[in-house]
C-alpha cells in the first residue's frame, strides 16, 4: 500500500544535524505509527514520504531555509515498515460529513 492521507504508517527513522550529530534515531527500535494527514509528524517530513510503499527507504534533507522553525538543516533516513488502512474509529470525520442532529450537539 502507498503512504497517503487516512492511511496508517509504521516507520523508522534517523535524524542528524549538519555536523553528523544524531538528534534522534529509532532505526533499531519499534516503528513509530501515525495516521497520515492527521498532523502527527512535521509536514515537511510527511511530504517527503508520501507515495512511498511498505519496505521503501529514502534519505533526504529538510533545509532550514525552506522550513520555518528549523534551526539547522536536518538529514533524515527513513524506512517505511508498513502502510495499512486504519480501523474506522481512527479516521477523522470532517464537520461537513457530520449528520449530527442531537439537542446537545451530539449525535
Amino acid at each position: 500500500m502507498i503512504v497517503e492521507d487516512n492511511m496508517m504508517v509504521a516507520l523508522r527513522y534517523s535524524i542528524k544535524n549538519s555536523s553528523g550529530g544524531v538528534i534522534t534515531d529509532i532505526m533499531n527500535d519499534r516503528p513509530f505509527r501515525y495516521l497520515c494527514g492527521s498532523g502527527g509528524i512535521l509536514p515537511a517530513l510527511e511530504n517527503n514520504i508520501r507515495a512511498m510503499n511498505s519496505g521503501d527507504q529514502k534519505s533526504f534533507v529538510l533545509e532550514k531555509a525552506e522550513n520555518p522553525g528549523l534551526f539547522e538543516d536536518l538529514y533524515i533516513d527513513v524506512i517505511i515498515d508498513e502502510v495499512y488502512a486504519p480501523a474506522p474509529e481512527y479516521i477523522p470525520i470532517s464537520a461537513s460529513n457530520s449528520s449530527c442532529s442531537g439537542e446537545d450537539g451530539c449525535c
